[in-house]
């Protein structure tokens, strides 16, 4: 499991990685199971779990807005950097809304219309080159926030040549009603790959 989130309802969410790279078990393995690839919560005074949104590969870390308070996770991608060739998919940030699937297996990153696996996939806010491991995401709060008050914060593990290793920015526009997009805000905070 991933890191642990109340949320605005008192829920308690937290993310359940898959079991498999790319949906199908390596020999010996176990295939993927009934809470894996998904965001989870339990009603903590009544411990029954609940699949809040599944098709989500690693959902490493998550946030949930501090004024509207819709919830947002990182995806790391399926594959293995250097090999060849390599068609991995890129990584997300997701608006996570009940009941929707976000694509794993067979769909991960922008929906494709041509790939009938992807019907009924709900795409990412923003996306990363694959690989990057979008870590982990927060929403910059607090008096020293100033203009910056509420922007999406994301790191990324891995530093490719020439991109992440570094803390990055996002604005966030839109609404639940309309949807929301995340554009990124240049220059990172800091690179420390």
């Amino acid at each position: 499991t991933d890191r642990l989130k109340f949320g605005p309802d008192g829920m308690l969410y937290f993310g359940q990685g898959s079991s498999t790279d790319a949906g199908t078990p390596k020999p010996g393995r176990p295939g993927e199971r009934l809470y894996n690839a998904s965001v989870l919560r339990i009603d903590v005074d009544n411990p029954v779990i609940s699949i809040v949104a599944t098709g989500l590969r690693n959902p490493f870390g998550m946030a949930f807005h501090p004024e509207n308070g819709q919830l947002f996770t990182t995806d790391g991608g399926s594959g293995e950097l250097g090999q060849l060739p390599d068609v991995s998919p890129v990584e997300e940030i997701n608006w996570i809304v009940p009941g929707s699937h976000y694509g794993f297996p067979g769909c991960e990153g922008l929906p494709d219309s041509g790939n009938p696996a992807c019907s009924g996939v709900r795409g990412p806010i923003t996306t990363f080159i694959p690989h990057l491991t979008p870590s982990s995401i927060a929403f910059y709060t607090g008096p020293q926030a100033g203009d910056s008050a509420n922007q999406m914060l994301v790191t990324l593990f891995k530093h490719l040549p020439g991109v992440g290793g570094d803390l990055q920015r996002f604005v966030l526009t839109g609404s639940a009603t309309t949807g929301f997009q995340a554009t990124r805000v240049d220059p990172s905070i800091i690179e420390f790959g």
